[in-house]
């Protein structure tokens, strides 16, 4: 058998396409027929054996019969079946060759499949209807008869125009004994497409290497969710034609060359109340095929003319430029930082190809009918063929005059790309007509003025015949990081083929998880001159999803490398795309301590030179300034280097430079020791690296060596604060043994994972935990909760595989309803309080193998993981769904963000299986994959419960855990008449006629104050004749600007639930006014005399309100007393007059510039 290939077999996975297929080669001549059941026997390697040879993907097959003996050949026929609803799709041609020898084969003849003859055996066909329509798998005879040849081989061949090829039996018709009548058998080529074993390259694409794919328009973040809309701006746009660097300056230009296109969708105009409604943009075979209802998906003529719209018009007016006016914009400021007046970006537009079932495509501008594009009884090839061309010609019209009445200064329309990625030979008999039809129009305009290219999927259907179709050139895509069943060996693959029959390759980023990273690696490192060398010598495409470049040119993640490794590669430097290692170290601070000081001038002199230790001058070995150089008679160790790295990270090595020069009394340390600790206090040791452990190598000065003294860790430890302890190295050839006079070190180097800054992600910090509320097969459960323990937050996420489920090194965890069922929790804990920002778990849909997503995700957080806060919930049609998964699986990440960062130690996540609206039932599975927190993880436990009384006035607050400061003491202090806050309050009630109490309340932490985190919960004691009913609690700004709070009377206190400390005031109607009115008196309420500050406790309040039940309660000491007047009344009075004062004054300057 020839073809087939290396990805694995998508159903056994542990052997190759190839091998599985030769393995039932039997079945072709085993004269058994299957019934037409695709689940005849089973099929696909489940268990049972199948009637039928089934090919998988991989371009092409020939397979090879070996009659034993040389026969007289009379006829040829290969029995082949066809199930569009399963992806099963019979070849667009069967050839067959006849060989004596079985070396030299000679083409005898072919049948194309709308000449095959339909098996009309009722057993040999199977019909099943699925959601209300009929999904059925008919057979046909590929038959050759009229042949009159001896020949011993029989090979039959056919390309793959779906997913797979179906195939029972191979009959050849004849004798066993040759024929002395036969004719010769014919000198025929055997292969139509030309073998050109180069690369696509820059002269069919006039002068452009590199395309960069712009993706615009509708998508569905959720299946069955509402139609987003993507729209380029200019931010987004700016990165992709410049390079930028990471401060945003244009330092270079960038893309050449951009296709703009759309996702495949567009909005149903027809319903535009429905956000969820939409036509296809192209032909979908998976929804499409024998589908009675299919046109009423396709797109029509008005849909054509609203993606055209949206292209050229979108956000005009808004003084906002969108896609093509946002890239001539971008391009702009590439000429202006470039200093190219000249420079232009040249732009290609997808074309969509007019889908084959669109029987109702609409009237065109000055047309004279309904367009239809179905071959049909009623609608004959000629005419169809004749639409579609209509249409097209229509389009392509319409771009070139929009483009050209836009006037861009920067932009360039070079051409159009085919947006279909596959060409329909199994259901299209018009497939070759319109495709060529389209190139010869779009090469006739303008005297030849644009271009047109294609970019098949891996080894798609028509992939050899690009330049029969027409294309200038064509770019195949590897789908290596979207297929689970291929592995790196798919790039070689793909190129190998590429360059065989002359096409490009494109690179494929899929998205920003550390799959996507280091697949996208093996794209950008295997095109190396001295590997598959297409980085300099082939067409590149560029699919980085929708925001690929924007983000990662932002350093999203931390992923900038990536962007800068793709300007490498775009400028043919080789590229490792490596994360930058970091020194942890150099982001801290640096302490260094002596056990011996002698000489505190010199020592301060090298506590100012340690910023050298983490400068990345790795030392060469000569003694220059660059070391910090430790003299024996200014200090002796043994010493102590501490980085504080400002917060938990995860050291995985450690590393401290040394120089070592004998003669010249210059001498490493004997060993250094490592040591980490999470607070300052509680260390833990790592291990000792003795000089003989330590990596020496020779110096760039005579009699010099480097001495690295290494510590490579297991596993990575949490930890704030390293240190490494080491002293004068020993001059052993002295007797006694006496320390070296120098000693000098270098880098002190931390790697691993920096401290989690707000943003970041930080659950691989935490420790993850899976419950069932209802668990049916407990040692299968326990396997899931182990597995789930490290597949959760291993930073992975998953877009739709399902290869490995349910192992450590796995994709998804698949919890199946036999096993246990909901509710579902999942919990992370960490060991330190968490500052999040967002939340989220990532789920797998697949809804034809029974897995479904939730419906919905519940988060709660916690400090102590006993009383929960409910976070929000997230529903499905909300969650963000990938655009590249697999095949027939959707992958939702539900995302919730906190808005302001909430501190936890604990996380869960609560959910159900979702619900199967077409089996009215729930689905049977539920898949789920990463546990994804984002914000900073503190080195912080949360703060005690907080309750302290102010035993001089009684005023209470009280807080649940976390939320004061830990160390925090409540301080209350009445306002008095020489405080700033009296002339405060003074203005606050400057017109009214109140009697008041107030009071300036603050926590107290290592002297200053702060305040709390959330919600305090404060009681104030009523004072000596206020009334409970009348009595308002008040915020006083140092401006004098009040607010009128929310406050409860309960047994003599006024209580308030607040979230900031500062100046507040109780004020009741003086008696006879009323409540709330205004008088031209000053106030007669206000503050005691008294100056003293007043204490604080957590005891009962002496004097307190306990106890009165007429609602008032006796004034606790210091109290502010109902009378104490007089100084309010007077600043009120002071305050009046400076106004008129200030009035008069006005006038008067007001007066003197008039005259």
């Amino acid at each position: 058998m020839e073809g087939a290939g290396t990805d694995l077999d998508p159903a056994t996975k542990d052997t190759t396409i190839r091998e599985k297929e030769e393995s039932i080669l039997n079945r072709l001549t085993d004269g058994y027929y299957g019934s037409g059941e695709i689940l005849d026997g089973n099929w696909n390697g489940s268990g049972m054996r199948s009637h039928y040879y089934e090919a998988y993907r991989q371009i092409d097959r020939a397979i090879t019969l070996d009659l034993g003996q040389l026969s007289h050949i009379e006829s040829l026929s290969f029995h082949m079946q066809e199930g569009l609803g399963w992806g099963i799709s019979a070849p667009s041609m069967v050839t067959y060759f006849l060989s004596e020898d079985g070396v030299t084969f000679h083409r005898v003849g072919r049948v194309s499949r709308f000449d095959a003859v339909k098996d009309e055996d009722p057993d040999h066909y199977y019909s099943v209807v699925e959601n209300g329509k009929e999904v059925n798998c008919q057979s046909y005879y590929f038959t050759l008869d009229g042949l009159n040849y001896n020949a011993r081989y029989v090979k039959v061949a056919f390309e793959l125009t779906g997913t797979w090829a179906f195939a029972d039996e191979l009959e050849v018709r004849g004798t066993a004994a040759p024929s002395d009548t036969a004719e010769t058998l014919p000198d025929t080529p055997g292969t139509d497409y030309e073998v050109v074993n180069k690369y696509a390259w820059t002269d069919q694409a006039r002068g452009i290497q590199h395309e960069a794919l712009a993706y615009a328009g509708h998508w569905f973040s959720s299946a069955g969710g509402a139609l987003q809309t993507s729209q380029k701006t200019v931010e987004e746009l700016l990165p992709m034609v410049g390079y930028v660097d990471e401060e945003g300056n244009i330092t270079d230009k960038f893309f050449e060359s951009v296709t703009f296109l759309s996702h495949g969708y567009t909005p149903n105009l027809d319903t535009p109340d429905d956000d969820t409604d939409y036509h296809n943009l192209i032909y979908v075979s998976s929804t499409m095929t024998s589908n009675p209802d299919a046109a009423q998906m396709c797109a029509t003529a008005e849909d054509w003319q609203t993606y055209l719209d949206f292209l050229f018009h979108y956000g005009e007016g808004t003084g906002t430029a969108y896609n093509l006016d946002a890239l001539n914009e971008a391009v702009a400021l590439v000429k202006e930082a470039t200093g190219d007046a000249d420079y232009k970006v040249g732009v290609k537009i997808a074309f969509y190809p007019p889908i084959l079932c669109q029987d109702a495509f609409g009237t065109l501008p000055g047309g004279t009918h309904s367009l239809n594009f179905a071959v049909s009884d009623t609608n004959p090839a000629q005419q169809a063929l004749a639409d579609r061309m209509e249409a097209s010609r229509w389009y392509l019209d319409t771009v070139i005059r929009e483009f050209k009445a836009k006037g861009y200064e920067n932009l360039r329309l070079d051409g159009f790309y085919w947006y279909d990625e596959v060409m329909h030979y199994d259901v299209d008999p018009l497939v070759l007509e319109t495709v060529q039809g389209v190139t010869d129009y779009v090469h006739s305009l303008e005297n030849g003025a644009y271009q047109i290219y294609w970019i098949p999927f891996y080894q798609s259907s028509g992939f050899r015949a690009w330049k029969t179709f027409g294309f200038d050139y064509a770019i195949m895509q590897p789908n290596y990081a979207f297929d689970a069943n291929a592995s790196e060996q798919r790039i070689a693959d793909t190129a190998a083929l590429c360059k065989k029959y002359g096409l490009g390759i494109e690179m494929e980023f899929g998205g920003i998880n550390d799959k996507y990273i280091s697949q996208f690696r093996s794209y950008l490192t295997q095109g190396a001159d001295d590997k598959l060398a297409y980085q300099n010598n082939s067409l590149i495409a560029w699919y980085t999803g929708t925001w690929g470049i924007a983000e990662t040119s932002q350093n999203v993640s931390g992923t900038r490398y990536i962007y800068d490794a793709m300007h490498d590669f775009f400028s043919g430097i080789p590229t490792e795309m490596e994360k930058p290692v970091k020194n942890l170290a150099a982001a801290g601070t640096l302490t260094l301590e002596a056990d011996n000081v002698k000489n505190t001038e010199e020592f301060n002199k090298l506590l100012q030179a340690l910023p050298k230790l983490v400068d990345g001058n790795e030392k060469a070995g000569a003694w220059n300034d660059s070391y910090v150089k430790i003299n024996a008679n200014h200090a002796q160790g043994p010493f102590t280097l501490t980085a504080d790295l400002g917060g938990i990270g995860q050291v995985e090595r450690v590393a401290l430079g040394s120089v070592s020069n004998p003669g010249w009394g210059i001498g490493a340390p004997d060993s250094v020791s490592y040591s980490v600790s999470q607070d300052g206090q509680t260390w833990k040791e790592l291990g000792t690296v003795t000089y003989a452990q330590a990596e020496i190598s020779p110096g760039a000065a005579n009699g010099f060596e480097t001495v690295e003294y290494v510590l490579k860790l297991d596993a990575a430890e949490k930890a704030r604060y390293i240190r490494a302890e080491f002293g004068h190295g020993l001059d052993v050839s002295k007797d006694p043994a006496a320390p070296y006079t120098w000693l000098g070190v270098d880098e002190f180097t931390v790697n691993g994972t920096a401290p989690l800054a707000s943003g970041e992600g930080i659950a691989s910090m935490g420790t993850i935990t899976l419950e069932s509320g209802n668990v049916l097969n407990s040692e299968s459960f326990a396997n899931l909760q182990n597995v789930a323990s490290v597949l959760l937050n291993n930073g992975v996420l998953q877009t739709g595989s399902w290869a490995n489920q349910n192992t450590l090194n796995g994709d998804y965890i698949g919890v199946l309803q036999t096993v246990a069922t909901e509710p579902f929790t999942l919990q992370i804990s960490f060991d330190t309080v968490a500052e999040v920002q967002a939340l989220g778990v990532d789920y797998l849909a697949w809804v034809s193998a029974g897995i479904g997503a939730p419906d919905k995700v519940t988060y709660s957080a916690s400090l102590d993981g006993k009383s929960w806060t409910e976070l929000g919930t997230v529903a499905q049609e909300d969650a963000r769904r990938y655009e590249a998964i697999a095949t027939g699986m959707d992958a939702y990440h539900f995302v919730l963000e906190t808005g302001a960062p909430v501190r936890v130690k604990y996380l869960k996540a609560e959910f159900e299986r979702g619900f199967n609206t077409d089996k009215n039932t729930k689905f049977g599975w539920v898949a789920f994959d990463e546990f994804t927190v984002e914000g900073a993880l503190t080195s912080e436990q949360p703060a005690p419960v907080f309750n302290e009384v102010d035993s001089a006035t009684g005023i209470r607050v009280a807080a649940g855990l976390d939320t004061v400061p830990a160390g925090a003491h409540l301080k209350v202090k009445p306002v008095d008449a020489g405080d700033a806050a009296y002339a405060s309050v003074a203005r606050a009630f400057r017109n009214e006629n109140v009697d008041l109490a107030a009071f300036d309340i603050s926590l107290l932490l290592d002297g200053g104050t702060v305040q709390p985190r959330g919600v305090l919960n404060v009681a104030f004691p009523l004072p000596q004749g206020f009334d409970a009913a009348k009595t308002q609690l008040y915020h006083v700004s140092p401006e004098g600007e009040k607010e009128l709070l929310t406050a409860k009377t309960a047994d003599g206190l006024l209580n308030a639930e607040l979230t900031h400390l500062s100046l507040y005031v109780l004020a009741q109607p003086k008696a006879g006014a009323e409540s709330g009115g205004s008088s031209s008196s000053a106030p007669s309420g206000g503050t005691s005399s008294s100056s003293a500050d007043t204490s604080s406790s957590s005891g009962t309040p002496s004097g307190g309100a306990g106890g009165a039940s007429s609602g008032t309660a006796a004034p606790a000491p210091g109290m502010p007393r109902t009378g104490d007047a007089f100084p309010l009344v007077w600043v009120t009075v002071a305050a009046a007059a400076c106004v008129v004062l200030l009035a008069v004054l006005a006038w008067k300057k007001h007066r003197e510039t008039r005259a």
